[in-house]
């Protein structure tokens, strides 16, 4: 508040989120991978080792980023692989060959088992769900509309992979080549209620193909009925217009567009330009 003091603008509410749940996702997935009852005498008789799994998880949990893909190794104690073997009546690594839906995706070297990061990832995916959905009901009360910053506390609160999920919905996600993309997200030019010149530039804005040896760039434009939309699907959101801008080849994707608009009277002037030629392609969007 204006003096200093703090007022609560909503009731508190939470949920039990955190490293647990992807302690125990882990964990399922060992009871999965050696069987249940392996896994279990395994932890009544040889605590020790059992904890050194859950060691060197702890420390490797902590480094997973969403954007990483090198393979997490943990290893695999010789009393695991002992009771394994001997229920199994066969090596760890020859009943791995045998069971497509794990030879894939893990790797047994030495005494060491390599999990393709994919895997590591899997085992937030539960709890950042539970956590996104939690917030979006959250949000959605309009007394915090208006509420741009989030702040984290708690050891999970570190996590790249939480730090990452709390922009953007799953739904949006687009994967193109090895790159993870958001669709649909509403690039605001002007604000509802700014004012602005008539005729005048307003901020140029620079866009960049996703992908090489694109020849053109379309921009569809869009007005909303709220002051800060997210993506041009939310209601309130209509389409005005579209432009498409031809771009020189360039492979290593660092051509750009700038993109800009003049407000006056009944229509609005788009203008795009590539940076790299020069050449300009304009529209106007008639409101009449």
């Amino acid at each position: 508040m204006s003096d200093g003091s703090l007022n609560e603008i909503c009731r508190s509410n939470g949920c039990a989120c955190g490293y647990t749940d992807v302690d125990n996702a882990y964990y399922g997935f060992l009871n999965d991978f050696f069987g249940k009852s392996v896994f279990e005498n395994f932890k009544q008789k040889h605590m020790d080792d059992y904890l050194c799994i859950c060691r060197d998880f702890e420390q490797k949990k902590r480094k997973v980023e969403p954007k990483s893909a090198s393979k997490v190794s943990i290893r695999v104690p010789d009393s695991l692989n002992e009771l394994f073997e001997k229920q199994d009546e066969q090596n760890m690594a020859a009943s791995l060959k045998s069971r497509g839906k794990w030879s894939e995706r893990v790797k047994l070297v030495s005494d060491r088992m390599r999990l393709e990061a994919h895997i590591m990832k899997r085992f937030f995916a539960d709890v950042l769900q539970k956590i996104r959905d939690h917030l979006q009901s959250f949000f959605s009360g309009d007394s915090l509309k208006n509420v741009n910053i989030i702040m984290m506390v708690g050891g999970f609160s570190e996590s790249k992979m939480l730090q990452e999920m709390g922009v953007h919905r799953e739904e949006k996600r687009k994967t193109v080549g090895n790159e993870d993309l958001c669709v649909d997200i509403f690039h605001i030019h002007v604000h509802k209620g700014q004012s602005v010149k008539l005729n005048a530039e307003q901020i140029k804005m620079e866009f960049r193909p996703h992908m090489p040896g694109k020849k053109n760039i379309s921009f569809d434009f869009y007005s909303s009925n709220e002051c800060n939309p997210m993506y041009v699907t939310d209601e309130g959101c209509s389409k005005l217009g579209k432009i498409t801008v031809d771009v020189l080849d360039d492979s290593r994707m660092e051509n750009a567009v700038e993109v800009s608009f003049k407000f006056g009277g009944t229509e609005i002037q788009v203008e795009a330009r590539d940076k790299k030629s020069g050449k300009n392609t304009k529209t106007k969007i008639d409101f009449i």
